[in-house]
C-alpha cells in the first residue's frame, strides 16, 4: 500500500445518536409513498437489469471456468512413471 495512507474514524455515542433518525423524520419517511419519489436525476439504464454498485457480476463475465473435479475422480491428472 505505498503512497496510500488510512485512516481510522472515531464517534462518540453522542456523535451516532444524533445522527439516527427523529420519531418525526421516521415518521415522515414511513409515509412516503413511491409516486412521491423524485427519480429524474437518475440516469436512463436502457432496459439493463439494477446490479448492486460493487458487484462482481460483470467483474467474471467472459472468465473462463474452470471444470468441476469429478467424484469418481476421472478429471486427474495421472501420475507420470519416473
Amino acid at each position: 500500500m505505498s503512497g496510500t495512507t488510512t485512516r481510522t474514524i472515531i464517534k462518540t455515542s453522542e456523535q451516532v445518536r444524533a445522527a439516527r433518525m427523529t420519531p418525526e423524520q421516521r415518521a415522515r419517511f414511513a409515509a412516503l409513498r413511491d409516486e412521491d419519489i423524485d427519480y429524474s436525476d437518475i440516469p436512463d439504464q436502457g432496459g439493463k437489469p439494477f446490479t448492486r454498485p460493487g458487484s462482481l457480476e460483470n467483474f467474471f463475465h467472459g472468465m473462463k471456468k474452470q471444470p468441476a473435479a469429478q467424484a469418481n475422480g476421472a478429471g486427474k491428472r495421472k501420475a507420470h512413471a519416473r
